[in-house]
Parts: structure tokens; C-alpha cells; sequence
């Protein structure tokens, strides 16, 4: 065993106490010995032939063909092999029908089932790494074992990963920054849930089109590590991992490894990005070889110390000295925002000057070395605020020509997106989505139309956009959908009134019993949407006094109940929704439903709503992608706050104004969600008729009639 203040005998580094053979770790798994040297390893000996055998182990893992796992997984269209490594196989997957969206469907080695401890640590393990909830960690959709013992996961689906990308074309420094702060961001996540990924590399980095980072198969190396059905490399564990990015203690012991093993195998990632090689086993400053901040070097060789405790502790710490190096800073001035910086151009003059705590005039800011785009992208606030600290521009289009608080929306950093806005950033006055940020209200979901969709993908959209805005409202709800909702919008022609109907069909069809409410009481706007008979009793006989039993009109073809509005009513309709009987009766009503969603009129042209808010348990508010302006939403939103309602987000309709709906006759009635769309400048009706049950989507489609326009 090697002493204290010893050298590598191969290449010469230093190397630690302890260290096998009297070698540095890079150089014990790259040696070029006869097959039967003997390597001891924590006291245990092996040959370098059976070292060799044993991590090639997983070369010989032939993957199945798609057509072989298609019986295995009837749920998915299993459309190509990705690849396969050391853990197992990667496909490229759809998930059928209604969800019908790309998946990576990940099968693990075979062996593993041969383990009789695997499938109690592969349920453990596999809980908590699909817990991790990060928008730089692919999102574990689902688990389990097949009917034949194979293990898998199915995972959100990125079609490129980071060694994809670096060998189509060289990365420049300015693009290789965000990416490794995204993977500083997911990793200190994931450290703090006591997660360790142990095998980064290249071929775990994934990244969109957008070079949003998503980093795949956290938790793994460890979970197939502790299989007893994978040959061993020493007799206190395996080695997990790819040896070129590895720490030095991860492959000496497997096991006594923690988060800054990670930070190793960062450093030799963020190293071949700059340099496009693995660092030597003597350290050359990636400055030597590419045109970079010098400083940078400091950065990546403290990642590269072969010795732990030198080595940084966290994964914030390389963020927080990187980030300071691109805003510019030392690392002692991120300490104080107001200490005097030294000029970067021959003039001062010319650069944003400010004004200190004390009101003087300081010297000139540097600007940041990464674009202010480029900053929201890689979540950097601090590198914003230094962007803000400068002056740069912060409503200059650049990045997909969007502006930096759209990037910052898109990416969902909301507290950059109320950062910019502070500052001076622009909003649309029609972007709602970025208005909901910035009120603080939590985005339930869009709605489709054909505007936005090819038409015979929309029947399946609609299902999936219904999906999504019932699984927030479970997740807002504390797992449970709240039992009274009321749906209103700030004014007319927002599509709220298709939005309950659809809701509430998409909830009906899911087995619950569901009242449909047609709290408008001016127009009978939903009775004319489902075609319902005429003479139907409304909501007013119930309130009158009437069984509301007898009022209640139900929808065979999708078991949704409605109470409708008679317009033919000519009671004073402020006058009888302020009578005190009239929430005890909705009460009454609502026990007799899992859920009721009551249709209200429009915040901004009624009071009906503020009243209703009182009766129900939340309030969602309906906008229109394009037409409702920020004002209208905010004096929205602030009124039904001084009523006391409980506002539980917004969803943006993208179904455009003023459509026509199309009525069915009841006869030809089929079950089904209603959209409505405009061909050029002629106006169409059409109604979507299908089922979440049937497999095909059917629409009928009817011009030249003229029905009235409807909200």
C-alpha cells in the first residue's frame, strides 16, 4: 500500500494514503498489465482479466427487441431502441390512447430478478427517486416488474443527450455555463433529498432544443450496486459507474461515497466541454486549450481534487464561485453588492454608473459574461440581478425572439419573472400567463382548440388538457378535488362556459357524480349547448321552492347531471340569488354530488359571481390566450379577494371568441367535449362528439345553418 505523500508509480500524481498497488485510481482501472496481475483493492485481491470481465459485464446484456416487449407492455407503442449501457436498455415509447405522448421506457438488466432482495429495494428506491420534482431532472412517470421479472421505468422522453450534442458540434463557453449551473441546481436538489446520482456523464445529461438540462437515471447506480445478481468486483461491493468520470474514493469503495463524488464527476464533465478531451491525469488548465476566463481554471480543478475534503462540499458552492466569475465579481466581492469594482474598459464614462448606499457616484459595473437569456436559462438569479445591477436591456427579444421575462415564464422561473417585472420589464397587455405569475395564481391549464392542434389530434388534446387541469386541481385541493367550484372569467367571450361543461364532462366520465350549474340566470346558455328539450325546468324552480329532483335534467351518454337556467323566469335575479334560502338549497343539493361546478356570469359585468363565490369552496377564473388584458384580470382577481373567495388559479382558453356552437339533435347525441372553430373568414359549428372509452375520435361538422351566437 502506498505511504503518506506518495506518487502515482505510473503517471506521477500524488496520490492519497491507502491507494491499491501504489497507483492513482485513473490509471489502476487504465492499466495495461498481463491478465493475471494481481490487484488488491481494500485488502481483497482480483485480476486484472476478471476486473476487465466484470466491468464489461454489461456489454453482454442483448436488450429485447421492441416486438419482444410489446406483449409486456400493452399500454405502449414501443417504437425504437434508444440504447443500452450498464444499467439496462432505453426505447423510445408512446403511451396509448387518451394519453398519447412519448415516453423513454427504461428496462433493467434481467439479472437483477435473479436477486430475491431486489424487488423490495427496486419499490423503495424507485418511491423516492420518482419523488425528486425538479425541472432539471427527468420525471419518473411510472414503475414496476412485468409478468416475466424484467424491471423498467417509464420516464418523460428527451430525445438528446449531452455527448449527442457535443460530438454534432463543438459547444462554446458561453453555451457550456448554463449547463453545468442547470446540473448544479438539480444536484444540489437531489443532495438535499439525500440522493447521490454516482454515475454523471454525458450520456446522463439530457437537453431539449431549448438546452434546458434534464439529467436521467438518479439513483440507480446505487440501486443495481447492491444486486447480489451482478457479478462482483470486489467482495464489499460494485462499482457502479463509468471510470473515466468516477471520484477516486467511488472506486476504491462503492459505498462510502457521498454528494462530492458527484462534484468530481461534474468537474471531468464541465473539463471535456471546454477542452472537448478528458483531463490528463496531470492537471492542464482548460485556459491552455481554449479561450476562457483563467479564473475558470480555479473553478474545475477544486471539482478534480482527488482528495474529498479539498474537494467543494456542495454542489451550491461551484454554482454560487461560478456564477460570481460571470457577473464579473471576485469571490470575495459577491460578498458586498456596494464595494467599489474596478472598470473594464478604458472608460468609464462610457459604462452604467450607480449610485452606492451613501449616494455617490461608484465606478462603472462589469457586465456579466453569460446574456441575460442565457442567464434565465441556467436559473441564475444572481446573474440576472447583475445583469439588472448593469443595465442591460431587459425587454430586447433574442432568445426564440422571445423577451427575458417570456423566457423566464416559459422556463417557469417565476422568481425571476417578478424580478424582471420589478425592474422594469415589460408585460403584454394581453399575456395573462405572466399576469398570473406575478398575482401569485397557480396556472391550472390551457384548453385546445383546432387553431393550435392538427384536427385529428384534437379529440385526444382536449382529453389530455381536461386531464392535466383535474390532476392540479387534486394536487391544489390536498389530493382531493374541491366539492363546489364556481367558474367565471373577467368578461365576455372567454370560453368559460364551454370550459364547465367540458370539466365537468371529463369528471363525469370518470365514474363521480357530477352536477353541472347554469349559475348565469340571464341566458340559459348551457341548455342551448346540450341541446337539452325544450320546457326543461331550471334553476329558478328550485330556488322558487320546486324538488330540484324534478329539475334536474340527466345526460345519458356521459351520466353528467344538470340543473340548467330558465330564462323564461321573470324573477328579480339579484333578488333571489341574495335570499338566505338560496345556499342553504345549493347546500342540500351538493350533498347528493361528488362534485358540483357551477357556470357563473362574468366577474367584470355581474355581481351574480361575487355571490355564488359564497356558496361554493373555490373559484376558477376563465381567460382568453389574446384578448383578456392584464387590467381587466387584476380588477378581477382584486374583487373577488374583497369578497372573501377563495381563488384557486387561472386556465387560458385558446378557443377564439365569438364561435358558434353546434347543436346535435338529441337522437344523434353521442358523448362528447365541444370546441369551436372558424375556417378563414367563414364561420363553421361543429361539435366534437367522442368518448374516453371508444378508440377513434368521430366529429360532424355543418355549415350554411344560422344558429345564434353563443358566449
Amino acid at each position: 500500500m502506498a505511504a503518506d505523500g506518495a506518487n502515482c508509480s505510473q503517471c506521477g500524481v500524488e496520490i492519497p494514503a491507502g491507494a491499491p498497488k501504489g497507483l492513482c485510481s485513473r490509471c489502476l482501472i487504465k492499466m495495461d498489465k498481463p491478465n493475471d496481475t494481481k490487484i488488491e483493492i481494500n485488502g481483497q485481491s482480483d485480476t486484472k482479466s476478471n476486473i476487465s470481465t466484470k466491468l464489461n459485464f454489461f456489454n453482454h446484456f442483448g436488450p429485447p427487441d421492441p416486438r419482444e416487449l410489446s406483449g409486456q407492455f400493452t399500454d405502449l407503442e414501443i417504437i425504437s431502441l434508444i440504447g443500452s449501457g450498464s444499467m439496462g436498455a432505453v426505447y423510445q415509447a408512446r403511451q396509448k390512447w387518451p394519453l398519447d405522448r412519448l415516453v423513454a421506457l427504461k428496462i433493467l438488466l434481467p439479472e437483477v430478478a435473479q436477486d430475491p432482495t431486489f424487488a423490495g429495494r427496486f419499490e423503495r428506491e424507485a418511491h423516492s427517486i420518482a419523488k425528486l420534482d425538479h425541472p432539471n431532472i427527468i420525471k419518473i412517470h411510472t414503475f414496476g416488474e412485468t409478468r416475466n421479472g424484467l424491471f423498467y421505468f417509464i420516464m418523460e422522453f428527451v430525445r438528446r443527450d449531452l455527448r449527442k450534442v457535443t460530438k454534432a458540434a463543438k459547444l462554446k463557453p458561453s453555451e457550456v455555463y448554463p449547463i453545468i449551473l442547470q446540473i448544479c441546481n438539480a444536484l444540489q436538489y437531489a443532495h438535499q433529498e439525500g440522493i447521490v446520482h454516482r454515475d454523471i456523464k454525458p450520456e446522463n445529461i439530457l437537453l431539449r432544443k431549448d438546452y434546458r438540462v434534464k439529467i436521467a437515471d438518479f439513483g440507480l447506480a446505487k440501486l443495481l450496486g447492491h444486486s447480489s445478481a451482478i457479478p462482483k468486483l470486489t467482495e464489499t461491493g460494485r462499482r457502479m459507474g463509468t471510470p473515466d468520470y468516477m471520484a477516486p474514493e467511488q472506486i476504491i469503495n462503492t459505498h462510502d461515497v457521498d454528494q462530492r463524488a458527484d462534484l468530481y464527476s461534474l468537474g471531468v464533465v464541465f473539463y471535456e466541454m471546454l477542452t472537448h478531451r478528458l483531463p490528463p491525469a496531470e492537471f492542464q488548465a482548460p485556459s491552455e486549450a481554449t479561450s476562457i476566463d483563467p479564473r475558470i481554471d480555479h473553478v474545475v480543478q477544486k471539482m478534480l481534487e482527488r482528495t474529498v475534503s479539498a474537494r467543494y462540499q456542495s454542489a451550491d458552492e461551484v454554482r454560487d464561485e461560478l456564477e460570481a466569475i460571470l457577473r464579473g465579481k471576485t469571490v470575495i466581492e459577491k460578498i458586498d453588492d456596494h464595494i467599489t469594482r474596478k472598470p473594464q474598459h478604458d472608460s468609464i464614462d462610457d459604462r452604467p454608473r450607480r449610485l452606492d448606499s451613501s449616494g455617490k457616484l461608484t465606478q462603472s459595473v462589469r457586465k456579466p459574461s453569460l446574456s441575460l437569456h442565457k442567464s434565465i436559462q441556467a436559473g441564475s438569479i444572481a446573474l440576472v440581478k447583475a445583469h439588472i445591477e448593469y443595465g442591460s436591456n431587459l425587454n430586447v427579444r433574442k432568445f426564440f425572439k422571445l423577451s427575458p421575462i417570456e423566457t423566464a415564464a416559459r422556463n417557469n422561473e417565476l422568481e425571476i419573472v417578478k424580478l424582471l417585472y420589478d425592474n422594469g420589464a415589460i408585460v403584454k397587455d394581453k399575456d395573462v400567463f405572466i399576469q398570473s405569475i406575478l398575482l401569485g395564481l397557480p396556472m391550472l391549464g390551457r384548453t385546445t382548440s383546432l387553431n393550435s392542434v392538427t384536427p385529428a389530434f384534437l379529440p385526444e388534446q382536449i382529453i389530455e388538457d381536461y386531464q392535466a387541469i383535474r390532476a392540479n386541481l387534486k394536487l391544489l385541493g390536498n389530493n382531493n378535488i374541491p366539492r363546489k367550484l364556481v367558474i367565471t372569467s373577467p368578461g365576455m367571450s372567454e370560453g368559460k362556459t364551454t370550459f364547465s361543461v367540458n370539466l365537468a364532462t371529463s369528471m363525469a366520465e370518470s365514474g363521480l357524480e357530477v352536477l353541472l350549474i347554469d349559475g348565469d340566470l340571464r341566458k340559459p346558455d348551457i341548455a342551448r349547448l346540450l341541446n337539452l328539450p325544450e320546457g326543461t325546468r331550471g334553476l329558478q324552480d328550485v330556488l322558487c321552492g320546486g324538488k330540484f329532483k324534478e329539475s334536474v335534467y340527466y345526460v345519458k351518454k356521459t351520466g353528467l347531471n344538470v340543473l340548467a337556467a330558465d330564462f323564461s323566469v321573470a324573477t328579480d335575479i339579484y333578488e333571489m340569488l341574495t335570499q338566505p334560502s338560496t345556499a342553504r338549497i345549493i347546500n342540500a343539493i351538493s350533498k347528493h354530488y361528488d362534485h358540483v361546478i357551477i357556470d357563473t356570469p362574468p366577474v367584470l359585468g355581474f355581481p351574480d359571481t361575487l355571490i355564488w363565490s359564497k356558496i361554493s369552496d373555490h373559484v376558477i377564473i376563465v381567460t382568453y390566450h389574446g384578448t383578456t388584458n392584464n387590467r381587466d384580470l387584476k380588477v378581477t382577481v382584486k374583487r373577488l379577494k374583497e369578497a372573501c373567495a377563495n381563488v384557486l388559479g387561472i386556465v387560458i382558453s385558446c378557443v377564439s371568441k365569438n364561435w358558434l356552437y353546434w347543436n346535435e339533435p338529441s337522437s344523434r347525441q353521442l358523448k362528447g367535449y365541444y370546441t369551436q372553430i372558424r375556417d378563414n373568414d367563414k364561420v363553421s359549428r361543429r361539435k366534437l362528439m367522442f368518448s374516453m372509452e371508444g378508440s377513434k375520435a368521430k366529429s360532424m361538422v355543418r355549415d350554411g345553418l344560422s344558429p345564434q351566437n353563443r358566449n
